[in-house]
């Protein structure tokens, strides 16, 4: 049985109403070592800025990665 965790569709540190759905624990994880807590609209751009920079140069950081996560956030 896989083990699942609950994830907010809108997180809390960003104003949700409380809705969650469940998700396999590694998926959740790994979501939120990439995304944060981006909303879905902000991933695109996040992915999209993250291939450009990729493109550039063949290392990116975990600084880089937060920097580009804080920069697609709708404020």
């Amino acid at each position: 049985m896989t083990h699942t965790t609950v994830h907010h569709i809108v997180p809390r540190s960003r104003e949700s109403d409380g809705q969650t759905v469940r998700l396999p624990g590694k998926f959740h994880k790994s979501w939120h070592d990439v995304f944060g807590n981006l909303y879905g609209d902000e991933c695109v751009r996040f992915i999209e800025l993250l291939n450009v920079q990729l493109r550039r140069r063949k290392r990116i950081t975990n600084n880089d990665l937060h920097r580009l996560r804080e920069k697609v956030k709708d404020k």
